[in-house]
């Protein structure tokens, strides 16, 4: 007699939306939320935090402040300071078209000269989180009552450290 199977319950999800990994129902997918799923699914499987102790959209008040978090998968280079450059599914490196005007002497004249070459370009989220940053509307500074802007008080600045999901 065969051994009876169990049939787990199979979600589908539309379009234009992602399966939320703190509820686990389907909610609207944006970057913004990309950057949200990929660090509740980081505390949960690289630093042991529960799902049953994360909120979704729960913001985080340092004296009064939200604190503005992110992980960077990439950062330009590997473990062993190897630049690292964008690259298509099947491994081939994706280059960019880039003018540099240079100075060159002809016969005693300097003329300047044009040159169009295809450079690599660089594997590094961090450009794209500084962008999220700034969008966020977060502030790491106050202006006091002097009129000049400093540190909030009690700002934690944290390193952002990159990871490779197993």
């Amino acid at each position: 007699m065969p051994a009876k199977t169990k049939t787990l319950p199979t979600t589908v999800i539309e379009d234009g939306r992602v399966l939320d990994y703190i509820t686990d129902r389907p909610i609207k997918d944006s970057p913004k939320e990309q950057v949200r799923q990929h660090l509740a699914r980081a505390l949960f499987h690289e630093y042991g935090i529960s799902v049953d102790d994360m909120a979704p959209g729960f913001k985080i008040p340092v004296d009064g402040h939200v604190v503005f978090m992110a992980v960077a998968k990439k950062v330009g280079f590997d473990r062993r300071d190897a630049p690292l450059f964008k690259g298509s599914p099947d491994g081939e490196e994706i280059l960019e078209d880039q003018e540099e005007t240079e100075r060159v002497r002809y016969s005693g004249e300097s003329v300047m000269r044009t040159l169009k070459r295809k450079r690599r370009i660089p594997d590094n989220d961090l450009p794209a989180i500084a962008a999220a940053y700034r969008v966020s509307g977060t502030s790491i500074r106050s202006r006091g009552p002097d009129g000049r802007t400093r540190p909030l008080p009690g700002t934690v600045f944290a390193a952002l450290r990159s990871f490779r999901p197993a």
